[in-house]
């Protein structure tokens, strides 16, 4: 008999089946977030690539089945667009089939790459990921991606609830996409126009007795459709409380707290251009940040409907991106070493201050909020009229002038003293320059 087990090692192709044998769809084409991505399900027996298209039914575009020349032909209509990835879902446990089997397929297709896993159920909830990371990455500087759940009313208003993982967010989507439209219950997509791109992944629901999560799809769990032209008409932060209200409630949220709870939740915003102003004038396109915090997902339906009703507060004509685009993250220059305010008025003569490393900036009410890398740093009390004057490399005279002018002799304080303090704040934010006088 013909050694078998050499082909698999290399990764070929495996037993050949029946004629007779049902066959499966061979590849799906997803829309995500505005992305097409390709799903090569050669490689999955007829049952498994049927579970994979049972669980991306609310994304797919256009399914492949075999053909006699080996091709994939559309039964829903060719994509417009070339994919920007093409995951290739595959069972496996054996490392070396697997290092042989990436390495032939990186030679072949640099575009593809495979998604392993060593049982069905582990695989479908690394498919999901890997589609997640792979349509996130395809969208970098170019949409604002929040991780939260999407929802739409019938006119395609559209609710993003924000959360970290375990928020509640996927048992939220369950029990609201049974009224809403479904957009998604992990990443929202947001244009600079407001609209949003749906990410309509099979829900990841946790079940008893089974170490992975399971995937469900949107047509098995009945979830609504999402409406034409969907755009976003709330953000807010969902708060899930053992101890929460018996009925949700709904409370807003500062601009700059809120900033300060997004920003965590937002993919890629150090290299967006503009992101941190992006995400601000979300709250003027929408009239505002909301918090909903609730205990139980079946009390949300009128939380969500006060949310879209407080929603017709805002501009509905505001540009949410930055005409301009904002400022390139890559232009930021890095700090100097940190400086302490004793160290800064010993040097005062010797040394000037500057801007470094803030990716961007939102001034709100006399306060200012920078985006350091990925931290978000806010400027109080003088600051924001240090960071201002500091747009320009200055002295401690310079900037002593600008905040007496701003406010007034300080009273029992030596104005150059309250300077030194703030900038060695800035200093140990990474947020200063310090250069060397010539």
């Amino acid at each position: 008999m013909p050694d078998r087990s050499k082909s698999r090692r290399a990764g070929l192709a495996g037993p050949t089946r029946p004629d007779s044998a049902p066959t499966g769809p061979s590849r799906l084409s997803l829309e995500v977030l505005g992305s097409r991505i390709d799903l090569d399900l050669s490689h999955l027996d007829p049952v498994r690539a049927q579970e994979v298209a049972a669980a991306w039914d609310g994304a797919a575009t256009q399914t492949g089945s075999p053909s006699q020349d080996g091709h994939a032909p559309a039964s829903g209509g060719a994509s417009p667009v070339a994919p920007v990835a093409v995951l290739v879902p595959r069972v496996e446990s054996d490392h070396e089939v697997r290092t042989a089997a990436s390495a032939d397929l990186q030679a072949r297709e640099p575009l593809a790459q495979y998604v392993w896993g060593i049982s069905t159920e582990a695989l479908m909830e690394r498919l999901s990921s890997a589609v997640t990371v792979a349509a996130i990455n395809a969208r970098e500087d170019e949409l604002l991606m929040l991780h939260a759940a999407g929802l739409a009313d019938e006119e395609g208003n559209v609710v993003a609830l924000v959360g970290p993982s375990g928020r509640g967010k996927t048992t939220a989507t369950r029990h609201l996409a049974q009224r809403f439209g479904y957009l998604s219950d992990e990443t929202v997509g947001i244009d600079p126009e407001g609209r949003v791109l749906a990410h309509r992944k099979p829900l990841s629901v946790i079940e008893p007795d089974t170490p992975h999560k399971v995937q469900r799809g949107v047509g098995e769990l009945g979830l609504r459709p999402a409406p034409p032209d969907p755009r976003i008409a709330a953000v807010v932060v969902l708060d899930r409380r053992t101890d929460g209200p018996e009925q949700a409630t709904v409370e807003p949220v500062d601009t700059l707290d809120a900033l300060a709870l997004l920003v965590e939740q937002a993919s890629y915003l150090p290299s967006t251009r503009g992101g941190l102003q992006w995400i601000a004038r979300l709250g003027d396109l929408t009239g505002g940040f909301q918090r909903i915090v609730y205990r139980e997902a079946g009390t949300l339906d009128a939380a969500v409907e006060e949310v879209l009703s407080l929603a017709a507060q805002g501009d509905p004509s505001a540009r949410i991106r930055p005409a301009d685009g904002g400022p390139h993250p890559t232009g930021v220059v890095a700090p100097t070493e940190p400086i302490g305010a004793e160290e800064i008025l010993e040097r005062a003569g010797r040394v000037r201050f500057g801007r470094a490393r803030a990716n961007d900036c939102v001034e709100r009410d006399g306060e200012v909020a920078l985006l350091v890398g990925t931290r978000l740093l806010r400027v109080a009390g003088i600051g924001p009229v240090l960071w201002e004057r500091l747009a320009q490399e200055a002295t401690v005279e310079q900037l002593t002038a600008a905040v007496v002018e701003a406010f007034g002799e300080p009273e029992g304080a030596d104005p150059r003293t309250l300077v030194a303090q703030a900038l060695a704040r800035l200093s140990q934010d990474g947020a200063l320059r310090v250069l060397t006088q010539e």
